[in-house]
């Protein structure tokens, strides 16, 4: 295989990665930060 091509895969891939760990770490951040102002201050969870 071209060494361009195999280049390209290993970013794309490395992209695609970081990106899917952003998302769900940020989707427990956030739920997790809900939660403790739901505790702290009583605040509802959907608002």
């Amino acid at each position: 295989m071209n060494i361009g091509l195999i280049i390209f895969a290993i970013i794309g891939s490395i992209i695609g990665l970081a990106s899917t760990f952003y998302i769900v770490i940020s989707m427990f951040w956030i739920l997790g930060v809900k939660i403790v102002r739901r505790i702290k201050h009583g605040t509802p969870l959907y608002d």
